[in-house]
């Protein structure tokens, strides 16, 4: 165990065989964290763009979507990444170099909701929390990835006109998602379902909070079962780092969640991004990575004259063994399969049953408590 002194400490840092990271990353895949803040609740502890970039090449990885710091200002209000302006994302994008670890800025927002909408009754958690903070409000969370500062879609967020904010990014083509829905709908605020908007949410986030992933898994079937839902994105995040807010630290069992994108063409940050927006990602909680998936996820549909299949490889480089394989069509059960047990697998499958035009498929894995799950493969007959 090597240690590395920043502004914020001294941390510990991984070895190889510690890391939520495989040794050798097959291309055309990229691996990182989602969804990670600097702080959280201790602003006054955080890491700069420059000390998070060294971090996560130290453990192996290859990008960081960034939400920036996190915490609260005081009882009345609170913040949530860097939407304070500008400067915060062209201070984390002056960061990246050509080389290592590519750094995304990805301010974290409240999509606000009239207090109608609180679920529970008077003992909701929901009261408790608006007894600390008066300004505390019914939300679901998203965030914003940008390579650049947009101000049409910024201003949206400012003006709290949530529909409006998601009009704008989809017609900038930048993929926003639905952050820990379980850990909002749990705890009183709105039911997802009751706001058909939510469905065109480019993405779900998942293993935020283990002991919320039956509801946000079951949601995510929900939404792959609707026409306007059906090529919903699925990523793995980090979210709350505990540790005072390191991915190194060996009690941090939040850096087990990773992020595979398929990566198309050079490394580069700009291609990076752009199979972010194409949804081409896989979610993974602990060690397992996906060696091959083909067709690869992706929003765009795969033209087929015969039946939809899917070929894939998945690894496990942990002390986990595969035990399960499920693949989803639109977001119902069509294939199984128990293993006795093993480090991996590969698997080629035809959807002989399937007669329609259109179809999407999510393919999950389990392995002793450790999870994959794809983003949809996205069929239509010529």
């Amino acid at each position: 165990m090597s240690e590395r002194k920043t502004t914020t400490g001294t941390h510990r840092l991984l070895c190889q065989s510690e890391s939520s990271f495989p040794p050798d990353i097959p291309r055309p895949w990229m691996a990182g964290y989602m969804h990670h803040h600097t702080a959280f609740r201790f602003p006054e502890q955080r890491q700069t763009p420059e000390e998070l970039r060294s971090e996560v090449e130290n453990l192996g990885g290859d990008f960081v979507f960034c939400a920036g710091d996190h915490g609260r200002k005081s009882k009345t209000s609170c913040y949530f990444g860097w939407y304070e302006g500008r400067d915060y994302y062209e201070h984390a994008l002056s960061a990246n170099t050509d080389r290592g670890v590519f750094l995304i800025p990805t301010g974290e927002y409240h999509l606000d909701f009239p207090d109608e909408v609180i679920r529970g009754g008077p003992d909701a958690p929901f009261w408790e929390a608006r007894k600390k903070w008066p300004a505390y409000k019914p939300f679901f969370h998203t965030f914003i990835p940008m390579l650049e500062w947009t101000d049409c879609i910024c201003s949206h967020v400012r003006e709290k006109t949530s529909p409006l904010l998601l009009d704008a990014a989809e017609k900038k083509g930048i993929a926003i998602p639905l952050l820990h829905p379980g850990l909002c709908a749990l705890s009183g605020h709105p039911d997802p379902a009751d706001f058909p908007w939510l469905g065109r949410m480019a993405y779900i986030e998942m293993f935020n909070e283990m002991k919320h992933f039956k509801y946000d898994y079951l949601l995510y079937k929900y939404y792959l079962s609707g026409e306007l839902s059906r090529k919903m994105g699925i990523f793995s995040g980090v979210d709350f780092t505990d540790i005072r807010y390191t991915l190194s630290s060996p009690e941090n069992i939040k850096a087990e969640n990773v992020t595979y994108l398929n990566v198309q063409g050079d490394r580069t940050i700009e291609n990076l991004f752009k199979a972010w927006n194409q949804r081409r990602s896989v979610a993974v909680r602990g060690r397992l990575f996906p060696e091959y998936i083909e067709p690869a996820p992706s929003i765009n549909d795969y033209a087929i004259s015969g039946a939809p299949e899917i070929n894939f490889g998945v690894r496990s480089f942990g002390k986990g063994n595969i035990r399960y394989v499920e693949i989803l069509r639109n977001g119902r059960q069509v294939f199984t399969k128990f293993c006795p047990g093993r480090n991996s697998i590969e698997l080629k499958w035809r959807d002989s049953q399937f007669e329609g035009k259109e179809t999407s498929y999510t393919v999950i894995i389990e392995a002793d408590g450790d999870w994959l799950i794809t983003s949809p493969v996205n069929f239509i007959r010529k």
